[in-house]
């Protein structure tokens, strides 16, 4: 069976938990589609014995975002007694990003004892079953429900249990018109994401087989198949339904007064009205919405709030039964984990009101849950100290409710400068802030806490796009233009030769990492030919993301760019090719498999600052002599933004750096807006190191 559980901010929050097979059937191959592509299979095996009939099957779903994999894998074990209906006991072990989760089920009397085991992080409760209590898992569980039916039956409802949320529930299953032999039944089930509809294709025949199963929200499927579903399927690249470039690149965010946007979206999961998708004096929207199709105007504005009105914190029990549903603990958000609970009441204890509760925990998830893709719950990301946005605002929800603060997520779409600037899905929290103020967001992955920008479209309370369009109508303050007085910087020639070798060490957290080397392999027509390699294992928590970038640029003497061609893996997957002429640069970005072509003009030449390219960087301070008594601003060009970007260089002090066995003269500069800072060789120009405190990074010229 396909679940709905969030992976990631740039993820489609997909996760799949196996169908788990017929009891009609010994052996059973189904092929899973998404977008009508096949992205893996379901094999499953049944064994009867006189105590009962046993299901096991393995499923394997390729997908990926960004150039990320997000592949999961299902394992599974069902058990019915001996008529094979009622169910015994049941356990899966699902492999994600992030890590491993088991579920497992025993049924008794009236009762059912739930464990999940999260990552090493273990949760128990026992819930009372109602008569005739169905498993609603897999395949074989539907097709259990379904033959309590009969042919004049058309409409079935029956109490069941979830292994994937550990709750009761009660569903209804209703009969439509029959296709081909088959029995066409549709209903609603709960998941971790909100209510999902369903299809089922029975056919009554054979002792009852599932054919398939539609998962229309999702554009998923699920088809009955022969054993060549096994190998005939690839991995889908999401990214197309998650992110979308803009036509027009903007300025730091977070220093807009108003952005304007044309939003196409479809949104899944949530009903979706456009009083839903006013936000007060943050956001207003002009527009329709049908069917879940999202076509107007947003105009945003930035959110802030001071909390100077909110509720004295502990709450009083003066809540509604509107807010205190969002006190408990739910799939995801393990309110009430002992650890959880603890760390709630240490971040809490200073606390006076209920923002200076809840931005205490939004700052602390920010400042020590590293970002990593895994599509936890607020539990695992806790216990790995790391998670992507959706884990980022489980945990904050679930710290928050454990204070006794109501929460929930929220979301829609967050700016990026990836590929020229776009927008890519994203989560984040809301908490109650009483009558007065209401709900008010804040978001831990980006730290902003007190502050909302313009950049945060907000489309949901709780829900995931199918496909989005962004068009950037208007914007306050406007882009800074280009720096043409830095043309006026006399400009100087390298003085390099063919055959010029050199290698930056990447140091992170005091461990050398990786590195990047560069050598001059021709010049020609006035440019020089260099190529270029970077190898680079990035921690991430007791694993490693290993990212890898080659390829080659033509630059002046003089330090303008002529071509660049590149191409980098681990993390996001990108591919790019660059054409520089004087008024303008051809540009061709592909990120994750969503190709950006774009004409960029230029107002001014440009230097070229490739990212973690440091010999890019150096060619540029070489190609001019940067003050030590003053501020130099240079217009740089950044391949991955598809933007030129006013790059500050602010002296600080003079030191000596050792290169080899030369001890060399340089300056230190900070590089505004970037953060880092730079240090620069007095005789030549070099860039010999760079610094970055947040990212414990020193960068060293060997």
């Amino acid at each position: 069976m396909i679940r709905q559980v969030p992976i990631a901010a740039l993820t489609a929050s997909l996760c799949l938990a196996a169908p788990h097979g017929a009891l009609a059937a010994e052996d059973r191959y189904y092929s899973v589609s998404m977008d009508g592509k096949a992205i893996g299979y379901d094999h499953m095996i049944v064994s009867r014995a006189a105590s009962g009939v046993t299901v096991t099957d393995d499923t394997l779903i390729k997908i990926s975002a960004l150039g990320s994999p997000l592949d999961i894998a299902t394992q599974s074990i069902s058990k019915y007694g001996a008529n094979g209906s009622a169910p015994a006991s049941f356990v899966e072990t699902v492999t994600r990003p992030g890590g491993v989760v088991v579920y497992k089920v025993t049924f008794g009397k009236g009762n059912a004892h739930w464990t999940l085991d999260n990552a090493g992080t273990k949760t128990a409760t026992d819930s009372a079953l109602k008569p005739g209590t169905m498993l609603v898992a897999g395949t074989d569980s539907w097709e259990a429900i379904l033959r309590k039916t009969t042919p004049a039956i058309r409409r079935l409802t029956v109490p069941t249990f979830d292994p994937q949320i550990g709750k009761t529930g009660e569903l209804t299953l209703t009969r439509t018109p029959s296709v081909k032999g088959d029995e066409l039944w549709s209903g609603t089930f709960e998941t971790v994401m909100g209510p999902q509809p369903l299809t089922l294709r029975y056919r009554r025949a054979g002792g009852g087989v599932v054919t398939s199963m539609e998962f229309p929200a999702q554009k998923i499927s699920m088809r009955l198949a022969g054993k060549e579903a096994l190998k005939n399927f690839g991995s889908l690249d999401y990214t197309s339904h998650l992110f979308t470039a803009v036509d027009t690149p903007l300025p730091n965010p977070d220093a807009l007064t108003v952005l304007k946007l044309r939003v196409s979206a479809k949104v899944k999961i949530e009903k979706i009205t456009p009083a839903s998708l006013q936000h007060g004096s943050r956001q207003a929207f002009r527009g329709t919405v049908k069917d879940g199709k999202i076509d107007g105007v947003f105009t945003i504005h930035p959110g802030r709030y001071d909390g100077k009105q909110a509720p004295t914190f502990p709450y009083a029990s003066s809540l509604t039964s509107g807010q205190l549903k969002w006190l408990k603990p739910a799939a995801f958000i393990e309110s009430d984990d002992p650890e959880i609970k603890a760390l709630a009441r240490k971040l809490t204890a200073p606390a006076k009101t209920g923002w200076d509760a809840a931005s205490a925990i939004g700052r602390w998830v920010h400042d020590n849950i590293r970002y990593e893709i895994t599509g936890s719950g607020a539990r695992q990301c806790l216990t790995k100290s790391a998670g992507d946005c959706g884990p980022h605002s489980w945990l904050s929800i679930a710290l928050c409710r454990a204070a006794g603060i109501p929460a929930r997520i929220a979301g829609g779409a967050l700016y990026t400068p990836l590929a020229g600037g776009s927008y890519a899905q994203h989560y984040w929290t809301e908490a109650w802030m009483g009558p007065r103020d209401g709900w008010v967001p804040f978001d831990s992955t980006t730290g902003e806490v007190g502050t909302f920008s313009p950049s945060h479209l907000t489309l949901w309370s709780l829900g995931s796009l199918d496909s989005l369009s962004v068009k950037v109508l208007d914007f306050a303050p406007k882009n800074p233009k280009s720096q043409s007085a830095a043309a006026a910087i006399p400009r100087r020639a390298n003085g390099l030769s063919v055959g010029y070798k050199e290698q930056y060490d990447f140091i992170i957290d005091g461990k050398n990492q990786g590195s990047q080397t560069a050598a001059l392999i021709s010049v020609q027509n006035g440019g020089q030919h260099w190529t270029y390699t970077l190898d680079l294992k990035v921690p991430q928590g007791e694993k490693f993301i290993e990212v890898t970038q080659n390829g080659s640029f033509d630059i002046a003497e003089t330090g303008e760019p002529i071509a660049l061609a590149s191409s980098s893996s681990g993390g996001i997957a990108t591919k790019s090719e660059f054409t520089f002429a004087p008024d303008k640069i051809a540009a061709s970005l592909t990120i994750g498999g969503v190709a950006t072509p774009r004409t960029i003009p230029l107002a001014s030449p440009v230097f070229l600052f490739l990212s973690n390219v440091l010999t890019s960087w150096s060619l540029a301070t070489r190609s001019v002599t940067l003050p030590t008594d003053k501020p130099t601003t240079l217009p740089t060009f950044l391949p991955e933004a598809l933007q030129t970007i006013p790059m500050t260089f602010t002296p600080k002090s003079a030191e000596t750096v050792t290169v080899g066995d030369a001890v060399i003269p340089c300056h230190v500069y900070t590089i505004d807006p970037i953060g880092c800072s730079v240090s620069i060789a007095d005789t030549d120009g070099r860039l010999l190191k760079l610094t970055d405190d947040r990212q414990k990074l020193v960068v060293l010229l060997k």
